[in-house]
């Protein structure tokens, strides 16, 4: 018995079949009664291409088999400026537990958020007055009540200008002048 040409058997989007030969059928065999033989196909998974974009630039990109679950890459990092920093949301196009059922394109989300200083204010000494954490960027400076240190008067807040803005961790040390009128 000779076999007939190895046929084909249409993909699908999940597989494509590779032809694997005849049930039941042997090279060589001969015809001593009437036979039936099956085409017997190996289900090979479909590849499929997963990009990953980054502000308009491609990150990544994936070949992954139909119906694996898609794992994702590594965190993208957003450089941000002295007033915002860029927080990673996510991808868009994307959901938990998600598996491949074709090529996709998955773009990076930041979240814009407003950066965040501390404002410290110290005597002279270098002894802390008060410290305000978490101080929004653009946020006005708003310096403690004028500190007391005997001998001396308060004359001003070093480096400190009327309605300085936050753009940066800062402090501010108390300028005295020698009190002439102080006994002690």
């Amino acid at each position: 018995i000779t076999a007939p040409a190895s046929p084909n058997k249409q993909p699908s989007e999940h597989y494509t079949y590779e032809f694997s030969g005849w049930n039941g059928f042997t090279d060589g065999m001969q015809l001593v009664e009437n036979g039936s033989y099956s085409a017997v196909f190996t289900e090979i998974p479909n590849q499929y291409t997963l990009t990953y974009m980054v502000e308009g630039a491609v990150y990544q990109t994936q070949t992954v088999a139909y119906g694996s679950v898609i794992a994702l890459p590594q965190t993208p990092i957003k450089q941000g400026d002295h007033q915002y920093e860029f927080v990673f949301a996510g991808w868009r196009g994307y959901v938990p537990g998600m598996s491949v059922s074709g090529d996709a394109q998955f773009t990076a989300v930041f979240d814009k958020v407003v950066r965040k200083y501390t404002i410290t204010f110290m005597d002279s000494d270098g002894v802390t007055i008060i410290s305000q954490r978490r101080v929004a960027y653009g946020s006005k400076v708003n310096p403690p009540n004028a500190p007391y240190k005997a001998g001396y008067i308060f004359v001003t807040w070093e480096n400190y200008y009327g309605m300085a803005e936050v753009t940066e961790d800062a402090t501010y040390r108390a300028i005295y002048e020698v009190d002439p009128s102080y006994v002690p």
